[in-house]
């Protein structure tokens, strides 16, 4: 028994000697760039450098003043149009059109529905007020309105009684275009 445990100890240590010589071999030699190693290297440098110039041309055309928080309604001074979270307050207080916004932080549609709102504020009527709705945590106005998806629209009255529904959309002006 303990000779078979001696044999083991001493295959793993020769065996070990033998891996750490040949990784050393490995990492010495010099290594040899080929043209195709070459041309995918510029190639990546290339993409990676068009997604640089990309991101930075949409940090720039951000404006941060259109940027709605949890706490802050976008309006501007050239129109009336609402954006802003959802409050039953805010729905007893809006004069005109409401749209409630079913929104989800982890929905790429809404993320884009989303950012097509608050870029175009300037753009929403003034006689429309666009409630966000956190998809996740109101349970009650989900049911309320039988929503059972992320990125939908419900058109409610003064009183919260619904008008219609749809889903969807990625601009404003298709928002716009669907309120009765």
């Amino acid at each position: 028994m303990k000779i078979g445990i001696i044999i083991v100890v001493v295959v793993g240590v020769v065996v070990a000697i033998i891996m750490g010589s040949l990784n050393n071999e490995v990492v010495n030699e010099p290594v040899v760039e080929t043209r195709e190693t070459r041309e995918m290297r510029d190639r990546e440098e290339g993409v990676i450098d068009e997604m640089k110039d990309e991101m930075n041309d949409t940090v720039e055309s951000m404006n941060t003043e259109d940027v709605v928080d949890e706490t802050e309604t976008v309006t501007t001074a050239s129109q009336q149009g609402v954006y802003a979270n959802y409050t039953p307050e805010l729905v007893a207080q809006a004069d005109g059109d409401i749209v409630l916004f079913f929104h989800a932080s982890w929905c790429p549609s809404c993320r884009t529905q989303d950012a097509a709102i608050t870029n175009g504020a300037a753009e929403i009527p003034a006689d429309l007020t666009i409630l966000k709705v956190d998809y996740d945590s109101s349970t009650e106005l989900k049911r309320k309105y039988n929503v059972v998806t992320q990125h939908t629209f419900v058109q409610v009255d003064g009183e919260g009684n619904e008008i219609t529904k749809w889903l969807g959309g990625s601009t404003l002006a298709a928002l716009v275009a669907n309120v009765q």
